[in-house]
């Protein structure tokens, strides 16, 4: 069943032509995050590392079969105009995290066409793991847009 709501979401699938690329410094926390994950003993040199390579890279359009693997993220099972969903796994975040994420202003962002830092993924060799962007990842689900994400290929290197 999961296999054909999946199939189904990727027919209605439109792209969304205002992803941007994210800002680095904005994210540093969730890129720390990372860097402790991949490399507690050299977390300086994985950020650094990180943010080198990153600035190098193009965002790109998340395939199904890399979203459908990717780690770290509650977005793929949300299906179409799941809002009790995405609105579930926001407030279970700002609760285990004492944040206020602000989703609804997020919804109307992408509503309203505005640009929209796209998210950050890191390749490593165990696969593809969020870095960030996981409440925009659930609102394209949502709203059946295929996202742009920034792939940050660092594969092999840690």
């Amino acid at each position: 069943m999961k296999g054909m709501e999946s199939s189904h979401f990727e027919a209605e699938q439109a792209p969304y032509e205002h992803f941007t690329f994210p800002n680095l410094l904005a994210e540093i926390g969730e890129i720390e995050r990372v860097a402790d994950l991949y490399a507690p003993n050299n977390k300086e040199k994985f950020i650094e590392a990180f943010q080198r390579i990153a600035s190098k890279t193009e965002i790109e359009t998340l395939t199904e079969d890399a979203w459908r693997t990717l780690e770290n993220t509650d977005s793929y099972n949300i299906l179409a105009g799941d809002w009790v969903t995405v609105t579930g796994h926001v407030q279970h975040y700002n609760a285990a995290t004492n944040a206020d994420r602000d989703w609804q202003a997020l919804r109307k962002a992408f509503e309203s066409g505005k640009a929209i830092d796209a998210p950050i993924i890191v390749k490593t060799k165990s696969g593809l793991h969020l870095v960030s962007g996981n409440t925009r990842l659930m609102m394209c689900r949502a709203f059946s847009i295929r996202p742009k994400v920034l792939v940050v290929n660092m594969e092999g290197l840690f």
